[in-house]
């Protein structure tokens, strides 16, 4: 069998379990995802429980009272009405009148007119934060806000306060007015999506703030390392939108009247989900990595084996044809000398140095074949290696005494 035929066979088996750890590999990286995927599910089929929690802060908040952004006014003006014209500044006319909840000619609320009178007279902070609760919540109308920039002007600290709160005032309001009436949901404003129920609501920054809370809470809470967890609403992203969604982990809470609350999971962070597949991966690229090294050093050891082998015929070659060549020699020499005494060309003093030439050969002969015979029993192992110098000088100090 060739040296390639062999690296061939023994490569082949390597290249099987690389195969084979590949397809497992594959295989372990889908079922990772699919783990994923039921993990994320559990978390996204709360989304009726998550959207049960913005009715919970909505119903925390005072109604939402509105008002005609055009007042219908034409009105004959009321007893408050005409009381408020007669006061004029007097503060104590005015004070009076605070409590008031009739509307003047113009359909404007008497109680926030005399109000801002009442401040502007006085310049009490007491009668400020009076007119500041009647124009935001309990009046509000469309001199609410002229009313209340005129406070900030004055009172910039809380005035842009106030201010503030009448913006967010103005986005419930948005969002009743886009909810169909009695419903509860999510509606998309110009502010964005809030949230309704019934006369209470959300505005859209309080629905954003509202959803980053709860996933704050449900990161603490054991949400996975590596899970995007996101909340969407009327068509907008209520938490930074989730780069990498699962497929089919997403649910939508039931509404009732405006949308429901979208909840969609998603990959965040790769290197933590796979983690784990990438150590197997780091094993298995080991493993095959070793197997391939030993496959190469066993074909390396044995092409050095087959070169040995190689060598080592040679050398068998080579000895035989030696030998052959020193044991041809003594014998054609006996031989010559044999058939000369036969033939009678030669007696008396030659025919002895014949004779001991014949037997000198003879000697020599006998330590060519003991050697022989020596090295085959080494090579089969029924003799250990000793060297035949003593010998062969034995037989060379016998040849010469004889």
């Amino acid at each position: 069998m060739s040296i390639r035929r062999s690296a061939a066979l023994t490569l082949v088996p390597v290249l099987v379990l690389a195969g084979i750890a590949g397809f497992g590999l594959v295989s372990y990286r889908y079922a990772v995802v699919a783990e994923a995927r039921d993990s994320a599910a559990v978390w996204v089929r709360r989304a009726d429980d998550f959207q049960a929690r913005f009715a919970a802060r909505a119903a925390e908040l005072p109604p939402v009272v509105g008002y005609a952004a055009i007042p219908a006014g034409g009105d004959p003006p009321s007893g408050d009405a005409r009381r408020l014209e007669a006061a004029g500044s007097d503060p104590a006319a005015l004070r009076a009148l605070v409590g008031s909840r009739e509307s003047s000619a113009s359909g404007l609320p008497v109680a926030v007119l005399a109000a801002w009178r009442l401040y502007a007279a006085t310049g009490d902070p007491a009668d400020a934060e009076a007119l500041a609760r009647l124009a935001i919540h309990e009046l509000p109308s469309p001199i609410s806000e002229p009313a209340l920039r005129s406070l900030a002007e004055k009172m910039p600290a809380p005035g842009e306060a106030w201010l503030a709160e009448w913006r967010l005032a103005e986005a419930r309001r948005a969002v009743i007015a886009a909810l169909p009436g009695g419903g509860r949901g999510f509606v998309r404003t110009g502010a964005g999506a809030g949230f309704g129920s019934g006369d209470r609501a959300l505005a859209p920054a309080e629905v954003r703030a509202l959803a980053a809370e709860i996933r704050g809470e449900e990161v603490r809470a054991g949400l996975p390392p590596w899970m995007a967890l996101g909340f969407e609403a009327a068509g907008e992203s209520l938490t930074a939108p989730v780069a990498d969604p699962l497929a089919g982990a997403e649910a939508e809470a039931a509404p009732d009247g405006g949308s429901g609350l979208r909840v969609v999971a998603g990959i965040a962070d790769e290197s933590v989900l796979f983690a784990r597949y990438r150590r197997v991966v780091w094993w298995a690229v080991a493993l095959i990595g070793c197997s391939l090294a030993a496959s190469a050093a066993g074909i390396a050891a044995m092409a050095r084996a087959v070169a040995n082998e190689r060598r080592l015929g040679a050398q068998k070659s080579q000895f035989v044809a030696s030998v052959s060549h020193e044991l041809r020699t003594p014998v054609a020499s006996m031989r010559l000398m044999a058939e000369a005494l036969d033939a009678g060309r030669v007696g008396g003093a030659e025919a002895r140095e014949f004779h001991r030439l014949m037997a000198q050969e003879g000697a020599r002969l006998s330590a060519l074949i003991e050697n022989v015979l020596e090295f085959a029993r080494i090579e089969g192992g029924t003799e250990t290696l000793s060297l035949c110098r003593d010998r062969s000088r034995r037989a060379t100090a016998a040849d010469t005494a004889a």
